[in-house]
């Protein structure tokens, strides 16, 4: 139903990326350099759904966690898909968070905060959704160690059929000074993924029932007037 991304879209992903992927030299330094093609995923494995799980839905409804380094994604066939970031632990990991592009980050933080548990309403149709592979650079600075060294991880990228552009999220983690607006004193990346919400059948059931609460209203005003 929906065309994937035209060449150009393609050639913008990979513009997007250049300041995190070097290019792949050549195999030697007389023959042309080949044109820099988007990076394959690091994890062929990959947990969660396939990116491809969301290409044709609409989406309708995003609402980033308070509390946690996830966002959920509600699409108008009532199904429900959510970035986590691997290897998240609340209680014993690093704090994580999950970072985005410029195109994204008013879709993910809009301002004004939405009221909690209400999320960000929308209409964008996914045409496009995929892994792509970023390269950064990590760090770990202290009084007696000064040490960076670079992290390659997954990013997910969705472009949408009413919005122009890639939109990528990314997962970091980090440790600051313990002081008010300390430095940062480790900082590094981990891989995101998507996740299926399933529904509990709670929650299906509490849904329909919610029209019989309109008739209650109505029988109890009705004994009142008695």
């Amino acid at each position: 139903m929906f065309s994937q991304p035209n060449t150009s879209s393609a050639s913008s992903l990979g513009s997007l990326l250049s300041t995190h992927i070097p290019p792949t030299p050549s195999a030697s330094p007389s023959k042309t350099p080949r044109k820099q093609q988007e990076p394959e995923p690091i994890r062929l494995d990959s947990i969660g759904v396939p990116p491809a799980s969301i290409i044709g839905k609409v989406l309708v409804r995003i609402r980033p966690s308070p509390t946690h380094p996830s966002v959920n994604l509600d699409f108008e066939d009532e199904t429900t898909f959510q970035i986590r970031v691997d290897g998240y632990n609340p209680v014993h990991s690093i704090p994580k968070t999950l970072e985005t592009n410029d195109l994204l980050r008013p879709l993910f933080h809009p301002y004004p905060l939405p009221a909690a548990g209400q999320g960000l309403d929308v209409r964008l149709t996914v045409v496009d959704c995929r892994f792509i592979k970023m390269k950064e650079t990590a760090y770990e600075r202290s009084d007696t160690c000064d040490h960076e060294w670079e992290v390659q991880h997954l990013a997910l990228a969705i472009k949408f059929e009413e919005r122009d552009g890639w939109h990528c999220c990314w997962a970091t983690c980090g440790v600051y000074d313990k002081r008010d607006y300390g430095p940062c004193l480790f900082r590094s990346f981990d891989d995101v993924y998507l996740q299926q919400v399933q529904k509990s059948p709670k929650s299906s059931k509490k849904q329909k029932r919610r029209p019989k609460q309109k008739k209650n209203d109505n029988d109890s005003t009705r004994q009142a007037a008695l």
